[in-house]
């Protein structure tokens, strides 16, 4: 028997006993031809045992194995047979009653063989293979059923056979009714699993039975009460402080007194656990401090699984708890005192990774805690440090990479926090290395193709983001990567297009655009745009429940009036009371609201307002005091406590089009409105949720003494960057007398000259790039700044969100450079002109024109960005009027004095001769002049047209990015063939003062601001509304006093015309936020008369001469 199991077992291992040669071998079949698996079986196998059971017939496991041998070798009416014979030998031997629905399910029939492995489970309950085999085979019909009916009849006849399992296993009290080994237990575990998992699936009703089954699986493999394991986890963890004192709980806390711990901590948070940060090495040892008086009896009464039987459970029950689906949901056990979220789900990797370390659990961990905002303060002998989420992933991925340290998971996502943290080199060692290990890690190639993108080689990413698409084509990073980094290198091939544009096929040809709302060609750009479509989407099915599960409809009302400082009016109270009764319906999922976004906004608009009560509280409507006032009552503090987001807020999702790539995606407009909206969402919860942020609003700043605003500047590009170029003289054209300017600059010094010449030009210039953002924000309240003003930022990389979102300034504005909307409710104004962003694309006039404004909708703070309108979206200031006259050598007296023949005379000597220079083989040509990083499809097929129009004309373009150029001439000649092709001339990028300089010698140019001061004409096509960025252009051009002469209206014109043939606004702003009438509803708004009860915007003229002081 021992060597007829060998062969079954083994048939290509070579037994050691009784005997290296067969014992039967057919005649006709020499030894050395028995080879497959079959031939063991049929030669070798199978007579072995026809002999043996010639001679022992009544042998039942020898009749066990011959029926496997039958069933192996396909002959299933023998294998059933003998099971027949078991069977009539032993009435009740399960296997033989599994051998035989295997062997009838293995011929179809799947009715009969479902009737034998019941009957196989009724008698043995713990049979696990015959379990396995009903719940495959029902899951299978589920699956393959016709509707949502019949589907879940499958799937509860599944659950019911299960839980026939587990009552007769598991007694109600919750001990064993029936022994069960030690290695049994990870099947029983299973069992509750897949309970868990059918509960899931049958919709919300079901989910508390899910959760409960989940946690009894846990219960199971550990030997104790989930209770206990979180009471004892959380002891260990940081714990609020006064709660400890407050309890009487000081030293050592006995077991009762931990119970008495963990209610107040549940009740401190709301029915959520706080995030507990631990070190991987306390970690490690939380089986000694927390098991230490039970460890022996652990030992004695059941031993523990095997370490990878009891990992699988624990990741597997871990990482289902991440799912939205149960995020929310009451734990058993604790009389529904503790919710299921994200600190929960943290002790539990806690719990698996000290009772069963891996390096899975290690990855797992560190990207939950790589989403956390939470901090923990650390003392050691480094001295004092405070670490955040991001941090302590990077040690749990380090951890886990000692255990393997070449586990691809952990490299890569231990690459992106370097990537995030501005080390984007060693990033891209460690997705080198985890792609050597596993070439198809489809995320690892995404990650590694962001990198190269992020060091300026995006021609270097385009390889590792197509393999990756290959790989997995609806891997959301990899196509909008892919998307992004052809666009930027204007390589057009596939790209697809939306119907009335022009789109590009696979090989490069162009397709003509169509009728709006025709046909789409699909490209990666269509498909880029359906990913961003639907993650859109995804927000409205979390943290469903949310608001209602945090306190009563009324107690919000409450809060609502405390920001307003009275009781709401008959028809206020009507408006809130709808507006926050949605989330109190069953129905609510059907709206399509997003809840959490809901709340974020409900903090955003709640602080301003609390932050003006505190100063109407302790100065009055005081807009500028004679002399300094000290700060009247330093208590008030107490008054405007911020609401409080819940610990178990997932964090909000953003979609993988960020919103710098809205300026050049075909999308709609609310859904470029969205995109910025839901990053907003996200930056103001990770702001939300710091935990240096007090529980109160910001101080207000004392009132400007004399009028002179302490006016606050942000900027991440005071280096050799377009804002410096532009910005460097307009710091030092405020008027001291009325602005105090401090300038905060968060990055580094590059070594140009643009920083200290801006230096020199405000009164207080801060290096913070190495400051904490609580710093930052300390600093500003410690300034008194009145009104903050963020240049640049918006959504680009290295701005500073964050500070704009902890609102530590009563007036926030955006100010130059990022050309789109922030959907944010941090920011109160936005400077541009009525060119750049027309009235009628901002919300608040929409509102006007609809109808004096539509109060239900302004009563809903999420509106603003939810909203489902396409009507609206929602600024670029130059360096002073500037122009490039260095080389006229005249003064500006003598500049006054000369006749405008004689200067436009030097003027055309000098531009011909810059020509001949940079142009030695052309003659006096017309060129205009574009820069390929502003290079798009459409507008290239203008400028070819324009080209064949124009024989003696060139397309002159700047060679940025290098690898754009072959994709432009490989396209130009595809497009107009080989002459026109041969028309594009390509120059290097250069310093800025050359750049101006040399562009002087082209007849028109694409590109405004420092092309309009060497006196250049551009042309501009402001084609989009909602699209600030296609706008500003036009605003400059209107500027300069001749845009009638250079803005056009359509494709066709611009063709055609291409052809040869301060002050006072950041005053009222300020005024507007002392006398409460910036807040549209307030009892100062509704009463005013001023031009804020007409319009949302600050108009100031520029029609008046400005005398400039530089200081």
């Amino acid at each position: 028997m021992n060597y007829a199991h060998q062969l079954y077992e083994s048939p290509s291992t070579k037994p050691s006993e009784p005997t290296q040669l067969p014992l039967f071998s057919p005649p006709d079949v020499p030894p050395g031809a028995v080879s497959s698996p079959e031939d063991v079986y049929r030669y070798r196998l199978l007579p072995l045992l026809t002999t043996m059971y010639s001679l022992h017939p009544t042998h039942i496991p020898l009749l066990l194995l011959l029926s496997c041998t039958h069933h192996a070798l396909g002959d299933y009416d023998s294998s059933v047979a003998t099971s027949h014979e078991i069977l009539a030998i032993d009435g009740n031997y399960v296997e033989a009653m599994s051998n035989i629905g295997t062997a009838l399910k293995a011929m179809d029939r799947d009715d009969e063989a479902f009737e034998w492995w019941w009957k196989a489970l009724q008698i043995r309950p713990m049979y696990w293979d015959a379990l396995d085999n009903i719940i495959g085979l029902l899951f299978v019909r589920a699956q393959a059923a016709s509707d949502t009916q019949r589907q879940s009849a499958f799937y509860r006849q599944a659950l019911s056979i299960c839980q026939f399992s587990q009552r007769q296993i598991v007694a109600g009290d919750g001990r064993f009714a029936l022994f069960i080994v030690n290695s049994e237990i990870h099947s029983l575990q299973r069992v509750f699993f897949t309970t868990a998992t059918i509960y899931s699936m049958l919709g919300p009703g079901s989910r508390y039975y899910a959760v409960a089954d989940y946690f009894r699986a846990i219960e199971l493999g550990e030997c104790y009460t989930l209770h206990d394991l979180l009471l004892l986890a959380s002891s260990n963890g940081p714990i609020p402080e006064g709660v400890v004192e407050g309890l009487g709980m000081q030293g050592e806390t006995p077991f009762d007194a931990l119970r008495i711990l963990l209610n107040a901590l549940l009740h401190l948070g709301g029915g959520v656990l706080p995030v507990l940060l631990l070190l991987p090495d306390q970690v490690m040892h939380l089986p000694m401090v927390l098991f230490q008086s039970s460890i022996a009896t652990l030992d004695s009464a059941l031993q523990l699984p095997p370490e990878a039987v009891r990992q699988e459970a624990n990741v597997m029950t871990s990482t289902k708890f991440q799912e939205d689906a149960l995020r929310d949901m009451v734990v058993p056990g604790f009389g529904g005192t503790l919710n299921i979220s994200t600190s929960l789900v943290v002790i539990l990797y806690y719990l698996a990774l000290a009772l069963a370390p891996s390096p899975s659990t290690y990855n797992n961990l560190g990207i939950l805690l790589s989403t956390l905002s939470s901090t923990q303060t650390l003392r050691d002998f480094h001295g004092q440090r405070v670490l955040n989420g991001a941090t302590f992933a990077r040690l749990y991925y380090l951890a886990g990479l000692k255990i393997e340290p070449d586990h691809p998971h952990l490299l890569t996502n231990l690459g992106s926090l370097l990537k995030d943290e501005g080390d984007p080199a060693r990033a891209i060692g460690l997705f080198k290395r985890a792609i050597q290990r596993n070439p198809d890690f489809d995320v690892a190639l995404a990650n590694l193709g962001n990198a190269l993108k992020d060091t300026g080689r995006p021609w270097d990413a385009i390889e590792y983001y197509r393999r990756a698409v290959n790989i997995n084509p609806d891997l959301t990073e990899a196509v909008c990567g892919l998307a992004n980094t052809l666009s930027s290198v204007c390589d057009w091939r596939g790209r697809g297009g939306v119907a009335d544009q022009i789109g590009v096929d696979d090989a490069g040809n162009m397709i003509p655009p169509r009728e709006p709302g025709g046909t789409v060609n699909p490209g990666w750009i269509i498909k880029a745009i359906d990913i961003s479509a639907h993650q859109l989407e995804v927000p409205y099915t979390l943290n469903v429940g949310m608001i209602e599960g945090i306190r009563p409809l009324e107690e919000w009302l409450l809060i609502v009036e405390n920001a307003k400082g009275r009781a709401l009016r008959t028809d206020e109270g009507r408006r809130w009371r709808a507006c926050f009764g949605r989330f109190y319906k069953q129905e609510r999922t059907k709206h399509r609201i997003n809840e959490a976004g809901f709340l974020i906004r409900f903090v955003d608009w709640i602080q301003p307002r609390l932050q003006r009560r505190w100063y109407i509280k302790a100065f009055g409507k005081t807009q500028s005091s004679a002399n300094p006032i000290g700060d009247i009552s330093p208590d008030l503090h107490r008054s405007f406590g911020r609401p409080l987001l819940q610990g178990n807020l997932s964090t909000p999702p953003v979609p993988s089009v960020l919103p710098f790539h809205t300026f050049t995606y075909p999308l709609s407009v609310r859904t470029s409105r969205l995109i910025a909206h839901r990053n907003a969402l996200r930056i103001s919860y990770m702001a939300y949720t710091q935990s240096w942020l007090p529980r109160h609003v910001f101080h207000p700043p004392k009132p400007p003494v004399r009028n002179r605003l302490n006016i606050g500047y942000i900027s991440n590009d005071v280096n050799n960057h377009p804002l410096a170029h532009l910005m460097q003289s307009v710091f030092g054209l405020h008027d001291r007398e009325h602005f105090n300017v401090f300038l905060y600059t968060t990055s580094k010094w590059d070594g140009s000259t643009y920083r200290p010449r801006i230096f020199s030009s405000v009164e207080h210039f801060l290096d913070v790039s190495a400051w904490t953002a609580s710093a930052i924000v300390e600093d500003i309240i410690q300034n008194q700044i009145h009104i903050r003003i963020d240049q640049l930022g918006g959504y680009t990389k290295g701005a500073r969100n964050d500070i704009f979102a902890a609102r530590p300034c009563p007036v926030q504005m955006q100010l130059m450079g990022y050309a789109g909307t922030l959907g944010a409710g941090w920011c109160d104004y936005l400077v541009c002109d009525q060119t750049a962003c027309p009235q009628e694309m901002c919300v608040t006039e929409r509102w006007r024109e609809a109808g004096r404004i539509a109060q239900t909708q302004l009563s809903a703070p999420d509106t603003p960005g939810e909203s489902a309108s396409e009507n609206w979206i929602y600024l670029m200031v130059t360096d002073h009027r500037q122009s490039f006259r260095q080389d006229e050598k005249l003064s500006i007296e003598q500049r006054a004095q000369t006749p405008p023949a004689k200067l436009w005379y030097d003027e055309e000597v000098r531009r011909t001769e810059t020509r001949r220079l940079l142009f030695p083989d052309l003659s006096h040509l017309y060129l205009p002049f574009l820069t390929l990083a502003q290079l798009y499809k459409d507008i290239f097929a203008v400028w070819l047209r324009i080209l064949v129009k124009v024989p003696n004309s060139i397309l002159w373009l700047l060679r940025f990015p290098a690898a754009g150029e072959e994709n432009i001439l490989r396209t130009a000649k595809a497009w107009a063939g080989d002459e026109v092709a041969a028309r594009i001339r390509f120059t290097d990028v250069t310093t800025k003062e050359q750049y101006v300089h040399r562009t002087r010698i082209a007849d028109l140019f694409w590109i405004p601001s420092s092309v309009l001061w060497t006196g250049t004409p551009i042309l501009t096509l402001p084609q989009h509304a909602h699209k600030m960025c296609s706008r500003i252009a036009a605003s400059m051009a209107n500027a300069t006093g001749f845009g009638d002469k250079m803005i056009v209206n359509t494709l066709g014109e611009y063709e055609d015309q291409a052809d040869p043939v301060g002050t006072k606004g950041l005053q009222e702003a300020w005024r507007r936020w002392v006398e409460g009438t910036q807040f549209e509803m307030s009892d100062e708004w509704n009463a005013c008369e001023g031009p804020e009860k007409e319009h949302g915007y600050i108009l100031v003229p520029d029609d008046d001469p400005v005398n400039v002081t530089v200081y």
